[in-house]
């Protein structure tokens, strides 16, 4: 298996850590949607559904507050369908095969956490009974796993936990050489891995290493780019274009029919860290 600092470069590591930026909107309201929306999503299109509710309501995401209380005075009176089209201009639903609408699951995400006494992004993070709290969130439609509540602590402010989307297992199964992990797998090989990175750069935590894997698979295709304009670096199948391409939606490199032998090898040994 490989170390993190062995495929992100130092280089890489230090610029992600010169443009840290506040993680985070200030309202709750605005991490529930943020979370709802991703799952699923490109985030570019999550960012603009964020930013078309923070107009209609007229705040500003990262400074203002805006309480779950404020939501359900708001908004008690919008149907499901007003809200995903009035106010989200998005119809996305939780699942395509019997998945309710995006909408309707942050309002009962709203709804859950309202009930249990949390009104602000401190409310939650100092709840006494996280677990139950979680466990009711999970039983909304489309929440079964637990991934975007561990999103919305994240953007709450917990910086204790990682997001377990597609981006970090497929960082940790092919690019660290893991294989197929389960959640319980990828928990541990996480914990292993930033306790390598925090040994050379103590500023980072869980969340925010969570970020930098984000940040490198999202722009995974500039920094093979990147690399294959200084010579000898990389693979030996990213030398040539015509040998692979990058699938955004697995994350993951695969070989062209005009790959040659010797680029079969690199490609097999990238992955299998022979």
């Amino acid at each position: 298996m490989k170390k993190i600092t062995q495929v992100i470069s130092k280089e890489y590591i230090e610029e992600f850590l010169s443009k840290l930026k506040h993680y985070g909107p200030k309202s709750l309201v605005i991490c529930v949607i943020d979370s709802v929306f991703s799952i699923g999503m490109k985030y570019e299109s999550t960012i603009k559904v964020v930013e078309r509710f923070a107009e209609y309501v007229g705040i500003d995401i990262e400074n203002d507050e805006y309480t779950l209380e404020q939501f359900l005075d708001t908004f008690h009176d919008y149907t499901y369908e007003q809200l995903a089209d009035d106010v989200f201009n998005n119809r996305q639903r939780t699942s395509t095969r019997n998945g309710i609408l995006k909408a309707e699951a942050v309002v009962h995400y709203i709804n859950i956490l309202n009930s249990n006494g949390i009104n602000t992004t401190k409310d939650l993070l100092d709840h006494i009974d996280i677990a139950r709290v979680r466990n009711e969130i999970m039983l909304i439609p489309g929440q079964k796993s637990g991934v975007s509540f561990a999103y919305v602590m994240m953007l709450a402010g917990d910086t204790s936990l990682f997001k377990p989307d597609r981006h970090i297992y497929s960082f940790f199964e092919s690019f660290l050489g893991y294989g197929n992990l389960n959640e319980e797998q990828l928990k541990s090989k996480f914990n292993e891995q930033f306790k390598i990175i925090k040994s050379e750069y103590s500023i980072f935590t869980i969340r925010l290493l969570d970020s930098l894997i984000w940040t490198f698979m999202k722009n995974i295709n500039k920094i093979v780019k990147k690399a294959n304009s200084v010579e000898k670096s990389g693979p030996f199948f990213m030398t040539n274009n015509a040998w692979y391409y990058f699938d955004e939606d697995e994350y993951k490199f695969f070989l062209t029919d005009s790959a040659t032998d010797k680029a079969r090898e690199s490609y097999n040994k990238f992955y299998k860290n022979n």
